[in-house]
């Protein structure tokens, strides 16, 4: 039997890590891929998910101590610590002594590795400089810890870098160098790679395994459009897919040339980090409840959504009146029940905070209802033009030949967008101006844009299969 084992140790403690529907897009396309190509496999996974994401898509979850706000805690990473050092003694007695100590690596992590054929490690865009000392560290700790055991590791579909900090670089350097096989989902990652001296595993640019995503079947989808009251009719329908509303994250850009995140916003930002790490949730999750019955909390919150939802609003508004259409707003960020209301991440409190300022409320219909990655997919896939602030977002309107403006960073969506001919539809700003532009250019251009993406689509999803092709043959290469 082959037993392949997915990683992400963001997601070890995070309940629920299909809650991005574009991790879920992106897991979701992994797992089919590998069934299709390796049917007798089976699939684990420390990343936690729920029990009917799991079972639907056949993959076991091996539980782990979950947490409601983070995803490393000081007690977590000294454990991993202690356990990389015993996969680092067993090592030592196995190479040196041909001892299989098996005490010290007896525990519940280590037996999974031990019991896996392949490690597939699926940090995506974690291992950066850009998520924190932290989180390169846990990663690295991750990939060397099965290596030590003597498994093979592919870090599969991912998007490393960049490394500013030479420990970060030395750590990944060291890491990354004893995979047995390394994708990438962007050109520009590759040269971050070759900058900190990452030459021993072969290295792939594949596109991302959210291309292979498939849409909710058209009879739920048209259900779904008749719950929701959206009648197609003859009426133009567009798409408006709104980041997550992070306090001190998320990817979204507020005019002009400043990033919101600059001054003594950092400051604060680096104390949450630490107390979150350091801290026992119960007592951070009573500072934060006390945080928040401040001004400077309220303060720095509308700093981000007073600029952010003003310009969303602005561009649902001009989509509805300007196209005589009915827009959508669309999260992809969906807790599930009660919880979603109890976090500022869920992308369906922007939702409601843009549908609350429209003054056409019909023509305006907030999704709100907690629908999976599938069903996402199949409602974009109805739209005539799509917004979005998200990258899988973007990839479920470009893999159905939906025009699609994208809002966001180089860094964030070029690599992706020059896989479909795309760049020149990307905004780097959340410019009002710009994005009424570009959307007012692409509704002119609608039907060469399909055109364009229905001759790329092919050619990028067979790409997107390669990704498991590799695992097969790094299988069939391993000795029995």
């Amino acid at each position: 039997m082959v037993r392949i084992l997915l990683q992400n140790c963001h997601f070890y403690h995070n309940d629920y890590c299909e809650v991005n529907r574009g991790d879920a897009a992106w897991m979701i396309g992994t797992l089919e891929a590998l069934k299709n190509l390796i049917p007798e496999a089976e699939f684990v996974t420390f990343m936690q998910y729920s029990k009917a994401f799991s079972e639907r898509h056949g993959i076991k979850v091996v539980k782990s101590r979950l947490f409601a706000w983070k995803s490393f805690s000081l007690l977590t990473s000294v454990t991993s610590s202690l356990r990389l050092l015993q996969c680092a003694l067993w090592a030592i007695f196995h190479k040196c002594l041909h001892v299989d100590v098996k005490a010290l690596v007896n525990g519940k992590h280590l037996r999974e590795y031990r019991k896996a054929t392949i490690i597939l490690d699926m940090s995506t865009l974690l291992t950066s400089d850009d998520f924190g000392f932290i989180s390169v560290i846990e990663h690295c700790k991750d990939i060397l810890i099965p290596i030590l055991l003597g498994k093979p590791v592919m870090i599969y579909a991912q998007s490393p870098g960049p490394f500013r900090n030479k420990m970060t670089s030395w750590l990944v350097k060291i890491a990354f160098n004893k995979a047995s096989l390394i994708t990438l989902r962007e050109e520009t990652r590759k040269s971050y790679l070759e900058e900190i001296g990452i030459t021993k595993p072969p290295i792939y640019v594949v596109p991302d395994p959210g291309f292979l995503l498939e849409p909710a079947s058209k009879e739920r989808i048209q259900e779904i459009l008749s719950a929701e009251g959206i009648d197609r009719g003859n009426k133009p329908l567009m798409g408006l897919v709104v980041p997550e509303g992070e306090l001190f994250g998320g990817s979204v850009y507020i005019g002009g040339n400043t990033r919101l995140g600059s001054g003594y916003r950092n400051v604060v930002k680096i104390l949450y980090n630490i107390a979150l790490y350091c801290l026992p949730e119960g007592i951070f999750q009573r500072l934060m409840s006390l945080g928040r019955r401040t001004g400077y909390y309220s303060n720095l919150k509308s700093q981000f959504r007073d600029k952010t939802i003003n310009n969303l609003t602005q561009i649902a508004g001009h989509l509805a009146e300007r196209y005589k259409s009915t827009v959508l707003l669309i999260p992809h960020n969906i807790y599930p029940g009660a919880r979603g209301r109890e976090r500022i991440d869920d992308g369906r409190i922007v939702v409601e905070a843009i549908h609350q300022r429209v003054s056409h409320n019909d023509k305006i219909i907030p999704l709100v209802n907690e629908y999976t990655a599938e069903e996402l997919k199949g409602i974009i896939g109805q739209c005539d033009l799509l917004v979005s602030t998200k990258k899988h977002g973007w990839v479920a309107g470009v893999t159905q030949c939906v025009p699609t403006i994208a809002i966001g960073t180089r860094y964030q969506f070029l690599g992706f967008m020059q896989m479909m001919g795309q760049e020149e539809w990307l905004c780097e700003q959340m410019s009002t101006e710009e994005v009424l532009a570009k959307i007012e250019e692409a509704w002119i251009r609608k039907e060469e844009i399909k055109e364009e993406l229905k001759a790329k689509l092919g050619t990028v999803r067979e790409k997107a299969l390669f990704n498991a092709r590799l695992v097969k043959e790094l299988l069939d290469s391993e000795p029995e």
